[in-house]
């Protein structure tokens, strides 16, 4: 995780970014805890411990009558119904348009099983024969986690002051792999293994490129939020401790760096087949 957090860091703070400022942009930001109690489901089993926060951060932003949203989630994806039922609600509260309002997940693999569809991925791991129903609602979770997410786009959406929006684009070629190679017997595999010999070649591509919006008021130039987008799983910790994986520790040293106000949301990139494990070394 220390070379992923350097990189991204060092690539952020080199970039030099190009203005884009338009009439009547309105931009807000707003971030809200939701993290899970000890014990509740985890992706690998059940939870054990919090190792640091979960977040939803929100980015609104508006011209004239059009709206958009966005809410990036410590999540390891976001379900259809919880989907639906935070944009319906957000509708109601904002009148952003349904189809104007998107969730995604930072695909961190220390979150919570908070559907069935997660907690079933690793039943297998689990010493649990009660009901899946139960656990998953155990102290009201999914309808927290609903609430904040909701919560955190209609603040957003009600603290939007005039902004301009700054991006800036850069390469970083060391720090993803792909994960599936071309094997001496012909065959194809993903993750074949630290220093395996019969690895011949990777057959897949990465995506090197870092990608930044800067988000400032208007006037005084304050940095409210900073969008990034990277392509690397959110999966360097392991364990069954609640996390958020890189993309929380990147947001902790950005507010370091720039500013406790300042939300960081990381946009996930096509990192299917994209981890930080280099398997030639």
């Amino acid at each position: 995780m220390k070379k992923i957090l350097n990189c991204l860091l060092i690539a952020l703070v080199g970039l030099v970014p190009v203005r884009a400022e338009e009439e009547n942009l309105q931009g807000g930001v707003a971030q809200l805890d939701i993290t899970p109690p000890v014990g509740y489901p985890h992706y690998r089993d059940f939870g054990t411990a919090v190792e640091d926060p979960l977040y939803v951060k929100a980015f609104v932003l508006r011209q004239g009558e059009t709206k958009w949203a966005i809410a990036v989630c410590d999540l390891l994806w976001i379900e259809r119904e919880l989907s639906a039922e935070v944009r319906l609600q957000v509708r109601e509260q904002t009148g952003i348009p349904f189809e104007h309002i998107f969730l995604t997940a930072t695909h961190t693999h220390t979150g919570p099983a908070y559907h069935a569809n997660i907690f079933e991925l690793n039943s297998h791991r689990r010493k649990f024969d009660g009901s899946v129903e139960e656990a998953i609602a155990r102290e009201g979770y999914p309808d927290r986690l609903r609430d904040n997410i909701v919560k955190a786009i209609v603040s957003a959406h009600d603290k939007a002051v005039p902004v301009t929006l700054e991006t800036a684009t850069g390469r970083i070629s060391d720090l993803s792999f792909n994960r599936r190679f071309l094997l001496s017997d012909g065959k194809v595999r993903t993750n074949p293994g630290v220093g395996n010999r019969s690895i011949v070649k990777s057959v897949g591509p990465i995506d090197p490129e870092l990608h930044t919006v800067l988000i400032k008021r208007s006037g005084d130039d304050a940095l409210l939020g900073v969008v990034s987008n990277f392509a690397v799983h959110s999966d360097t910790r392991g364990g069954t401790g609640f996390s958020a994986d890189y993309p929380g520790v990147l947001a902790r040293e950005l507010e370091k760096e720039l500013g406790d106000e300042v939300v960081s949301l990381f946009l996930q990139g096509a990192s299917g087949d994209l981890n930080h494990v280099n398997v030639r070394k």
